[in-house]
């Protein structure tokens, strides 16, 4: 949490003077990239629409998410065909019971009694990181010069290295032996900066950081791949081949 905060403080501190006191000149070079309107303001700066254009990038990232979608959906329907305990249910029940009960996910729309872990995770970590990260970096960059092709690969390294804090609190608190903290670590960098340069160019692509809020937010509540229904015994087991069909079609659609 300190190394987030304090690498968000001092990118707030470096980029505040660039925000709100850019000239339009200044930021004329950003404004052509993503085609946005003639008003230029702070919104217009940091890609905040009033209208915004997420559902055609989130569902970009959803058809990319296939294999774990259907994964969670055949878990619900071989629950609701194969326990006792189900009758009565809709799918919608067992998808519920899936999402609540097995995956952790509060069962109460009041915000106000969700854990902090998931508030944060689900809605302060996308909308500030992505508010930063993008909505004020990206810009900062693209104004010092740095072509688009490249600012997609420079913009994501501040991310990973943001999230780097990981390790080295599992390794600082004993959980896990030197050499595991930092495999975590590389893999932590290497995740969050790939997938920090994939929101990069989705902000470049549709000029619009809430599009990538509503992402980054997804993602954090799909979490990683589980390839648990390859496991003898587990209820997606003997459906394998179909889940192992979706994230194929899922990858192949999202790069394509």
């Amino acid at each position: 949490m300190t190394a987030v905060t304090a690498t968000t403080a001092l990118l707030v501190l470096l980029y505040f003077p660039y925000t709100f006191c850019a000239t339009e000149e200044e930021i004329k070079g950003y404004v052509d990239i993503l085609e946005d309107a003639k008003r230029v303001s702070v919104f217009a700066y940091m890609s905040i629409r009033f209208v915004p254009t997420f559902p055609g990038c989130l569902l970009h990232v959803m058809v990319l998410f296939l294999g774990p979608l259907t994964n969670l959906y055949l878990s619900a329907s071989t629950l609701l065909q194969t326990s006792t305990s189900t009758r009565g249910w809709t799918i919608r029940t067992a998808l519920h019971h899936v999402l609540v009960r097995e995956n952790g996910l509060p069962d109460t729309p009041n915000l106000l009694t969700w854990p902090a872990d998931k508030l944060r995770n689900l809605f302060v970590a996308p909308l500030t990181e992505e508010l930063v990260y993008r909505g004020l970096l990206v810009p900062y960059l693209l104004q010092l010069g740095v072509p688009p092709s490249r600012c997609v690969w420079l913009a994501p390294l501040f991310f990973g290295f943001a999230h780097v804090h990981h390790g080295v609190s599992t390794w600082l608190s004993g959980a896990a032996p030197a050499s595991r903290a930092a495999a975590a670590t590389v893999f932590q960098f290497a995740y969050t900066s790939l997938f920090g340069a994939y929101c990069t160019y989705a902000l470049l692509g549709t000029g619009d950081v809430t599009a990538i809020v509503a992402c980054h937010s997804f993602c954090n509540f799909m979490g990683l791949p589980s390839f648990a229904f390859m496991r003898r015994g587990d209820r997606v087991w003997k459906r394998r081949r179909v889940v192992l069909m979706a994230y194929g079609i899922g990858i192949g659609g999202f790069v394509a």
